[in-house]
């Protein structure tokens, strides 16, 4: 029997392995969402993404070095303050728009520290979680999906489509500024004005917190989706047009310098 490359046609979409499970589970919802209650393990993988996304946190936490992390503060805390539930529970909770109890906000967190000790013990235990970490995005997207309809999909995608262009160009410009701040060239700063597609996990993680804002979690899981294909697309475009600034400037001084080490400088970033 001749094989069909699935993986490899779901990976040409950007956010793919994300992106098509969701919008198949959202077909499913949309039109025989029968099939997704007849009970037992069928249901128990079809409706509740959170066991996944549980473990998917565990393992982003195993991946977390103590050695690394005086480095990861300095450079990564001003464009990661965003990401993921943690920090959004706790601006709704601030805001009052969702009621957020304290322990809630240490649930979140407590599979990630998990995780992380788990790693820092065994190097080991840390490269075998890391193997299994792309395999469980497929099933908590595909379980995220099924809490949707096609009307909502669709809504939620054009107003996630200008999401996506205010995260790449607005958001873009101050984690620029931010990685220029910290000591760095604005590069790392552009490539990261991405939603990543694990964000779409971050709505329903509230909502389980708070299930009063199921609804809205709801409308913005599409939202999310729809961003993060469209930064999928235009982060590149930022990234490449700002190194291209980069490299310039380099070029620029080092005519001006005359000097080894702009030279030294120019062979390392590839000019």
């Amino acid at each position: 029997m001749k094989s069909i490359p699935i993986k490899r046609t779901i990976e040409k979409v950007p956010g793919g392995m994300m992106i098509i499970p969701l919008f198949i589970g959202c077909l499913l919802n949309s039109f025989c969402p029968q099939v997704l209650d007849i009970g037992g393990f069928t249901t128990a993988l079809a409706r509740n993404p959170n066991p996944f996304i549980a473990m998917f946190l565990f393992i982003m936490g195993s991946n977390l070095t103590i050695k690394a992390a005086p480095k990861a503060l300095k450079k990564g805390t001003v464009t990661t303050i965003n990401d993921g539930p943690f920090l959004t529970m706790v601006a709704l909770g601030t805001a009052g728009i969702a009621k957020i109890p304290y322990m809630s906000l240490v649930a979140v967190i407590v599979p990630i520290i998990l995780g992380m000790i788990l790693g820092n013990l065994d190097p080991e235990m840390r490269e075998f979680l890391t193997k299994g970490s792309d395999k469980i995005i497929p099933f908590f997207a595909f379980g995220l999906g099924t809490g949707l309809t096609i009307d909502m999909l669709i809504k939620g995608g054009i107003a996630g489509i200008m999401l996506g262009l205010a995260t790449t160009f607005i958001g873009g410009l101050f984690n620029i500024l931010a990685d220029k701040v910290t000591g760095g060239t604005g590069i790392a700063g552009a490539a990261v004005s991405s939603t990543a597609g694990n964000a779409v996990a971050t709505p329903q993680a509230i909502a389980t917190v708070d299930p009063t804002i199921a609804n809205i979690a709801a409308i913005a899981t599409p939202q999310v989706a729809g961003a993060t294909l469209t930064t999928a697309i235009c982060t590149p475009i930022l990234t490449a047009w700002w190194a291209k600034r980069v490299k310039k400037n380099n070029k620029e001084s080092c005519k001006e310098e005359k000097s080894s080490w702009c030279k030294s400088i120019l062979y390392k970033i590839g000019t």
